[in-house]
C-alpha cells in the first residue's frame, strides 16, 4: 500500500477528492476497522489510522483496485475494435490495388481524356481569349538566361529551384554542390518485442501515444518483413538546408532512396556533373554483426570494394563506452514480455516529469530504442559541433586518421570526469533519446535490404573510382550490447548498471 504524506500531497482535483474523503473515512469508521483495512491492502508494518495513511489508502485502492480492472477491460474492447479496423483497411487497399480496379481506373482516365480532345476539336467548349499569365520563369526568359542571371548577377538559384521543374532540374545540381545521405537501419524484431508488449498490456503503460491505432498496425505491418529503414531527426538541430548552407542533408529515406535509383544509379543523370562532393552515414542502431558477418552480400560488397586500389576502407573497433536504459524496471516487464507491475512502477511516473526528462513523455512508448539511440546521437552531435570532425573522418586515409577523428573517443572524454552513474546516465540519455527522435519507417525483407545496401555502396564508391564525384561512406554500429547485470531480481535492476557498447566503423574512401 502507498503511504503519501499530506504535506506533500497534490494540490490536483482528484488529490483533494481524496483528501476529503479520507477526512471522511476518518470519522465514519471506527480505528479498529481502518487497520483491518490498512492488513487488507498488504502492509506488512501496523499502521495507524492517520490522515496520510487513509489517503494512501484510498490511493491504492482507486488507482489499483478500480482503475486498473477498468482499463484493461476497456483495452481488451479496443484490441477488437483495432482489430476490425486493420482488417477494413487491409480490405480496402487490397481492393484499391487489384488489376480490377487498376484497369477500371485507366478505362475511365481514357475514355476522359478522349472526350476532353474530341470536345476541344469540335470547339464545343469556348473560352473568351485571355492573357496566358506567366505561372513559370522559363517562360519568361530561356533557361540559359536564368543561368546568366545566377552566374554574373547574384540571382539566388535556391529560391528558382522551387518554381518549377524545369528550373528545379536544372539549377539543383547547381545549388547542392555537397549531398549528404543518413541511413539508419535496425532489425525488426525490437520494434515487435516492443509494439506487441504494447498492444497486449497498453492498459497499464505509464503513458499513452498520440495514435494507440497506429502502433497496432505497424506491428502488423512488419510481420512479414526482417528490418526496417527509420528517418531520425535531430531535435537540437538548426535548418541544415538554408540558402547559406554549402550541403545539402536529406535524412528522410524515401528521398535517399529516390536519389540512388533516379539519380546516382542513372547513367544519364548530370547529376554527377554537377555534385563535387557526396558523403553517407549508414547507422546501424542493432544487428551489426549479423546483418555484416562473413558469407552475407553486403559483406561481400565491403570486401571487393577493399581490392579496388583507388579505395581507402578502413575498419575498426574503438574503445567502448557506457550507456543506459530509460529505466532497468520498465524495459525488465517488456523483454519478458509480462504485464507491469503499476504498484513498483508508480513511482517512476514523477521521475519522468521532472526537468531532467522532458522528453520521456514525447516518445514513450513509440520509441523502442534508448540506449541505442547514443549511437546516432554522438556522430551527429560530433559533425554539427565542429564542421572540421565531419571533414576529418570522411578525408581519412589510414588507419591513424581514422582513430583521431573517432567521435566515440571524444565523447568518452566528455564522460570521464563524471564518476558517478547519474550523472553518466542523465548526459547518456539526452544525447541519445533526448535530442533523436524517430519520424517515419519503411520496412523490408532481408533480402531487399543486403541488396539495396550493398547496390548503394557500390554504387557511390564507383563514383569515386571514376573520377565522378568525391565520395564518402561511413558505416558505424555497434558489437551486441550485453548487459552487466542478471535481470532476475528487482535488486540487481536497481543498482542502475550500464551496458558497455564497442563501436565498429568502416570508411570507404578515395585514394
Amino acid at each position: 500500500m502507498s503511504n503519501v504524506d499530506y504535506d506533500a500531497y497534490d494540490e490536483e482535483e482528484d488529490s483533494w477528492v481524496i483528501y476529503k474523503l479520507s477526512e471522511v473515512a476518518l470519522k465514519l469508521i471506527p480505528k479498529k476497522c481502518l487497520k483491518e483495512l490498512f492488513k487488507m491492502a498488504g502492509n506488512e508494518e501496523e499502521l495507524e489510522p492517520e490522515i496520510g495513511n487513509v489517503y494512501g489508502f484510498i490511493y491504492h485502492v482507486l488507482n489499483f483496485k478500480i482503475k486498473v480492472p477498468i482499463k484493461r477491460f476497456i483495452w481488451k474492447i479496443q484490441k477488437a475494435m483495432f482489430f476490425g479496423r486493420y482488417k477494413t483497411q487491409c480490405c480496402f487497399e487490397r481492393i484499391e490495388n487489384s488489376e480490377l480496379i487498376k484497369r477500371l481506373t485507366k478505362v475511365i482516365n481514357h475514355v476522359e481524356s478522349s472526350f476532353n480532345k474530341l470536345a476541344s476539336n469540335l470547339n464545343l467548349i469556348k473560352a473568351p481569349p485571355t492573357k496566358e499569365p506567366c505561372t513559370g520563369f522559363s517562360c519568361c526568359f530561356p533557361i540559359e538566361v536564368w543561368y546568366l542571371l545566377v552566374k554574373d548577377y547574384n540571382v539566388n538559384a535556391g529560391n528558382l529551384v522551387r518554381v518549377n521543374k524545369e528550373l528545379c532540374n536544372f539549377f539543383a545540381p547547381v545549388v547542392y554542390k555537397s549531398i549528404h545521405m543518413d541511413i539508419t537501419i535496425s532489425p525488426i524484431d525490437t520494434l515487435q518485442t516492443f509494439y506487441s508488449h504494447y498492444c497486449n498490456f497498453g492498459s497499464t503503460y505509464l503513458f499513452q501515444p498520440s495514435s494507440p491505432f497506429k502502433m497496432y498496425k505497424m506491428l502488423h505491418d512488419s510481420q512479414n518483413f526482417q528490418y526496417e529503414f527509420i528517418d531520425l531527426i535531430h531535435t537540437s538541430s538548426s535548418n541544415d538546408n538554408a540558402d547559406n548552407v554549402s550541403t545539402r542533408y536529406i535524412r528522410n529515406f524515401r528521398d535517399v532512396k529516390n536519389v540512388f535509383e533516379n539519380i546516382i544509379s542513372n547513367p544519364n543523370s548530370l547529376f554527377k556533373d554537377f555534385v563535387k562532393e557526396l558523403t553517407t552515414s549508414i547507422c546501424f542502431l542493432d544487428g551489426f554483426d549479423k546483418f555484416t558477418k562473413e558469407g552475407s552480400n553486403f559483406a561481400g560488397t565491403i570486401q571487393s570494394l577493399s581490392n579496388k586500389t583507388k579505395l581507402n576502407v578502413l575498419a575498426s573497433d574503438f574503445n567502448s563506452f557506457d550507456t543506459f536504459e530509460l529505466d532497468e524496471n520498465y524495459e525488465y516487464y517488456i523483454r519478458k514480455g509480462i504485464d507491469f507491475d503499476l504498484e513498483e512502477l508508480d513511482c517512476l511516473v514523477n521521475d519522468f516529469t521532472v526537468p531532467r526528462f522532458p522528453y520521456v513523455k514525447e516518445t514513450l512508448p513509440e520509441s523502442e530504442f534508448y540506449r541505442e539511440l547514443t549511437l546516432p546521437g554522438i556522430v551527429q552531435d560530433d559533425f554539427k559541433k565542429d564542421s572540421k570532425y565531419r571533414s576529418q573522418i570522411f578525408n581519412a586515409n589510414s588507419m591513424k586518421d581514422l582513430e583521431s577523428s573517432n567521435p566515440f573517443q571524444r565523447w568518452n572524454e566528455e564522460l570521464q570526469p563524471d564518476t558517478w552513474n547519474y550523472d553518466r546516465e542523465t548526459k547518456t540519455q539526452l544525447k541519445g533519446a533526448g535530442s533523436i527522435k524517430l519520424q517515419n519507417r519503411s520496412f523490408f525483407s532481408e533480402v531487399d535490404t543486403q541488396n539495396f545496401l550493398s547496390n548503394f555502396v557500390h554504387s557511390i564508391a564507383s563514383m569515386n573510382v571514376k573520377k565522378t564525384s568525391k565520395t564518402s561512406t561511413l558505416i558505424f554500429g555497434s558489437h551486441d550490447i550485453e548487459n552487466s547485470y542478471m535481470d532476475d531480481t528487482e535488486e540487481e535492476r536497481d543498482q542502475n548498471i550500464p551496458f558497455s557498447i564497442t563501436p565498429h566503423m568502416i570508411i570507404i574512401n578515395g585514394s
